[in-house]
């Protein structure tokens, strides 16, 4: 997802905090507005991988 809204010129943070067992992207919409989209890394917070 960050290279695709790279490759459209919309300037992207990205972070991963390792205590939560998250990544984060932070972009601004047309508007201005802060967008946030986050993940649980596998194996962090109780997801698990599929066995």
């Amino acid at each position: 997802m960050k290279r695709h809204l790279e490759d459209w010129g919309v300037p992207v943070k990205d972070g991963v905090n390792a205590r939560l067992g998250m990544r984060q992207l932070f972009f601004r919409d047309p508007s201005g507005n802060l967008v946030e989209v986050f993940c649980v890394l596998a194996g962090q917070g109780g997801v698990t991988s599929p066995s």
